[in-house]
């Protein structure tokens, strides 16, 4: 039986969702168009022990996760964040 987030997020389980995420943040950061595209400006990334999901946005200077999103929950949460990035970006004028 595979075990849940919460009994991973142990303290021996914390370590290797960590490192995990850590791993697939480098590789994102690497390769940032390699993954699914979620819309013009988002691509996510899943993690393989559970069922989520590094959504990240890639724009001209830099490339930025969004959210650790839950694959079967709530999954437009993170949209909203998009304005607050689009809102940093700075003007191409």
């Amino acid at each position: 039986m595979q075990p849940s987030l919460g009994t991973a997020l142990s303290a021996q389980g914390l370590a290797s969702s960590l490192r995990e995420l850590s791993t697939r943040g480098s590789n994102v950061l690497a390769s940032p168009n390699t993954w699914q595209r979620l819309s013009p400006r988002t691509r996510r990334y899943r993690l393989n022990r559970f069922p989520y999901g590094l959504v990240y946005a890639v724009l001209p200077t830099e490339t930025v996760i969004v959210a650790v999103m839950h694959l079967h929950r709530n999954p437009g949460y993170w949209v909203d964040r998009l304005k607050q990035i689009s809102d940093q970006e700075p003007n191409a004028d």
